[in-house]
């Protein structure tokens, strides 16, 4: 187990049965289903044939068929003025895809692996509420870590290379919620992080409904763009991922 796949179980495990006990707080624990596209480019350094550009236009339909496996968890704890979340998701694709080598005088086929894990742990704060709209502030870190194994197919073995970085980043931003109904409201978050890449901005809005006490289903859009690099165009260990990450989603949550 990777020290982030710790890091996000150590923070769940926590979150439930840690957290502060001088008011009354009601908790969340939960998994779900997310139509993932990506939408823009990355690059890696190879000894044979440079700089390899891929340029990524995938769907959720194309990524299903490239899915290997997917798996995440989330949980919350609120009192009602501070909300304490933790997050943990890991995604691993399968494919054979096109780039641009720079030395090869043509395209590259490239063939790889690509597993993405992300823990996050952050803490908001309803600073203003009237009526049925309350306004909030969120913080916390988010750690990303991106795995690639990839071998281009119609040049030398040299051109074979293992991509594994990880980054931290801080993010700071702002929450809202309007209570539709009893038992109906539609939330919605949007932060920035930096830090560890080049910037993350993030925006998740989606329609809750406690259908019961100990059950609550979530309908939700959201939208990422990830930009990071590492090292210099030209080198072998250069790497840059720079995409727009965005879809639509449910989840199931236990709460009690």
């Amino acid at each position: 187990m990777s020290l982030l796949r710790k890091f996000g179980v150590c923070c769940l495990v926590g979150l439930l049965g840690h957290a502060p006990a001088n008011a009354e707080w009601h908790y969340g624990l939960g998994t779900g289903i997310y139509a993932l596209n990506i939408e823009g480019d990355a690059a890696f350094g190879t000894a044979a044939s440079g700089t390899v550009d891929i340029e990524n236009d995938l769907d959720s339909s194309e990524l299903s068929d490239m899915l290997d496996s997917a798996r995440g968890l989330g949980g919350y704890a609120t009192n009602g003025i501070w909300t304490i979340q933790a997050s943990y998701g890991l995604v691993e694709l399968e494919n054979t895809f096109a780039g641009d080598g720079a030395s090869l005088g043509g395209g590259a086929l490239v063939a790889g692996s690509w597993e993405r894990t992300q823990g996050e742990v952050a803490v908001s704060y309803n600073l203003f509420r009237e009526g049925r709209t309350t306004f909030g502030v969120i913080g916390g870190v988010r750690m990303t870590e991106h795995d690639f194994d990839l071998a281009t197919l119609n040049v030398q073995p040299g051109a074979a290379r293992n991509v594994d970085e990880d980054w931290t980043d801080v993010i700071l931003g702002v929450t809202h919620s309007y209570r539709l109904a009893d038992g109906w409201t539609w939330a919605s978050r949007a932060h920035y992080g930096s830090g560890g890449s080049e910037g993350t901005p993030f925006a998740n809005t989606g329609l809750r409904w406690q259908a019961v006490n100990w059950l609550a289903t979530t309908f939700y859009l959201q939208y990422e763009g990830v930009d990071f690099e590492e090292g210099n165009r030209g080198d072998v260990d250069y790497y840059a991922y720079d995409n727009d990450e965005f879809g639509a989603g449910i989840v199931l949550q236990l709460t009690w």
